[in-house]
């Protein structure tokens, strides 16, 4: 009996170290693993996702696709992955705005971003940094503020979308001077950095990549970075903190998620072979080629964290009366 017993701990104890027992089946992933984006190929996320899916392919030994599934702003995406079995083979690259803005928009939206999915890690951050056309005659966050109020003309803030990161921290700006600047809304980021740089419009957040080669052209003049410090390529650019907005961040998150229910382990799994590959110094050089930072590896509270975004963007959403058009 004793033997019996040694023999059935020992199984026990090699299946846990396997990843798996009898019951559960193969160790995950034993086959190929889907990771798709809810924007169009070539944009930041799916730059994003290709670059982790080439890694986590590596070290998976497991073809790892990556997808682009554009369409209703990423709401498509997040209803797909909402829906699948949870077991870690379809998996989505999230910003902020599927997660963090969009959920406050719609009266009903096919997903609940707290209990629909699970949170496995934030991937990256880029950072946003306020421009204004050269010829406006602002240098800093009071001095445009100022120009609003005088203005005879209404100040104009241009932005990819309506409801996009951009709009929201746009109205922030107008609710936290009490000013009333004008929102512009694009398809895409493209037609609004070429009508900021046409003099068309007079202000928009862009992601610091985007409109970095006009900053170095003179064309365009940064005023302030929305993050807690400041920018490397734009190192003489003051935070909102530094001239006196303080608690107000729009940095571009992007988390890895799948479905609620991914099992604990292949969450663990999945989880520690992202942060491993986002750690390599391959990775990390692309990523800051491109503008983005991928984050430490330390883990942290990513339940915690959505619930602050969900309440500090919900704030400005509701104060401005943004709905979805």
């Amino acid at each position: 009996m004793a033997r019996k017993s040694w023999l059935a701990a020992t199984c026990l104890v090699l299946a846990a170290l396997s990843g798996a027992s009898p019951a559960q089946g193969p160790p995950f992933p034993s086959r190929p693993v889907r990771l798709i984006t809810g924007f169009q190929a070539g944009g930041p996320t799916d730059f994003i996702a290709r670059i982790l899916g080439e890694k986590l392919q590596a070290a998976w030994k497991q073809p790892v696709v990556v997808e682009a599934r554009p369409g209703a702003s990423g709401i498509l995406a997040m209803e797909q992955v909402k829906n699948v079995p949870p077991d870690g083979y379809l998996l989505l690259i999230s910003p902020t705005n599927t997660l963090g803005v969009i959920p406050h928009m719609f009266a009903k939206l096919p997903y609940d971003p707290v209990k629909d999915f699970t949170l496995i890690t934030r991937v990256a951050n880029i950072d946003n940094v306020l421009v204004v056309n050269a010829n406006v005659p602002v240098r800093t966050l009071p001095e445009l503020a100022a120009l609003a109020r005088s203005s005879p003309t209404p100040l104009t803030f241009g932005s990819p979308a309506n409801g996009s990161q951009p709009h929201i921290a746009g109205e922030f700006l107008n609710q936290h001077y009490g000013v009333k600047m004008v929102h512009v809304p694009y398809k895409g980021t493209a037609p609004a950095v070429n009508d900021l740089l046409g003099g068309q419009i007079t202000m928009t957040f862009g992601t610091v990549p985007t409109v970095l080669p006009h900053i170095k052209s003179g064309r365009l003049r940064p005023i302030a970075l929305p993050a807690r410090e400041r920018n490397a390529a734009i190192p003489d650019v003051p935070t909102f903190a530094e001239q006196g907005v303080p608690d107000f961040e729009a940095v571009t998150w992007f988390l890895l998620i799948g479905p609620a229910g991914i099992p604990a382990e292949v969450t663990a799994r999945i989880r520690h072979d992202a942060i491993a590959a986002l750690q390599e110094r391959e990775v990390r050089e692309k990523f800051r080629a491109f503008g983005a930072e991928s984050p430490g590896p330390a883990a942290e509270d990513l339940d915690a964290f959505l619930r602050r975004e969900l309440a500090r963007w919900g704030k400005v959403v509701r104060a401005a009366g943004i709905r979805a058009e």
